[in-house]
């Protein structure tokens, strides 16, 4: 007994305790937010760092293709020479919900040519190799809706090294190059008439290659952030063929 007075005992009072779950639950919720929002920064970074790491490959490897673009020279046994229409460079403005969605075809010496580590690989393991390639092939990139019902569009490469007529549909390699395409569009530049096409077609009096080719890809990552690239290709085979004809 302390003089008839209660002795006090320590602790803390209900408004101290709430005060402090106050607090702890605002400091909760900064560190929630700056975590979250952190991810959301990293997911960002990498879905555009997938994007822009498609977009120029996808570029990188049809300037590579393109560049090696060529048409066949034939001589007769008169003397007289003249060059094959292009019947493998066809470029052709597709269409996909009012967007651009091109496709185009052509012969290339830019063909890489595995037969021979095929044929030692097949050597090794006692099989009669099969392969007639080499640096030509017939080359394709085109656009069609993916498989699921999501309205992805998929850029589409295929390769036939076999230098058959028409390669979508006679056969050839085929893989995904891009997916959640936008836009791929290509435009040709006409030296003779001095003005950009939207389409090339030799049927309709297009007889030699293009100067350049402009090559647009638009593509979506997976948070719908849009990433547009675009190059312009020149075509060597084109000057070659104008000043073989001026000789």
């Amino acid at each position: 007994m302390v003089n008839g007075k209660q002795q006090c005992l320590g602790g803390f009072t209900l408004i101290e305790i709430m005060v402090a779950i106050t607090i702890l639950a605002i400091i909760m919720s900064f560190i929630y937010t700056t975590f979250t929002a952190t991810l959301e920064a990293k997911r960002y970074a990498e879905d555009r760092g997938e994007l822009y790491q498609t977009g120029w490959q996808v570029l990188n490897r049809i300037t590579r293709e393109l560049e090696g673009a060529y048409l066949v020279k034939i001589e007769e046994p008169e003397g007289d020479v003249f060059w094959e229409p292009p019947a493998d460079f066809i470029g052709k403005d597709d269409w996909h919900e009012g967007n651009r969605m091109d496709t185009i075809t052509f012969t290339t010496m830019a063909h890489r040519d595995l037969s021979p580590l095929w044929r030692s690989f097949a050597a090794t393991q006692e099989e009669e190799p099969d392969s007639n390639e080499s640096e030509h092939a017939i080359i394709s990139y085109f656009c069609r809706v993916g498989d699921y019902d999501d309205g992805n569009v998929i850029l589409y490469h295929q390769e036939n090294a076999a230098m058959l007529n028409d390669p979508l549909t006679e056969g050839g390699g085929v893989f995904e190059m891009a997916e959640r395409v936008q836009e791929f569009r290509l435009r040709y530049y006409d030296e003779e008439d001095k003005e950009w096409k939207d389409r090339w077609d030799w049927e309709v009096g297009d007889l030699t290659l293009p100067l350049v080719v402009e090559v647009t890809l638009t593509l979506q990552d997976k948070s719908g952030h849009e990433g547009t690239f675009s190059t312009l290709v020149d075509i060597p085979g084109a000057v070659t063929q104008e000043s073989e004809e001026s000789e």
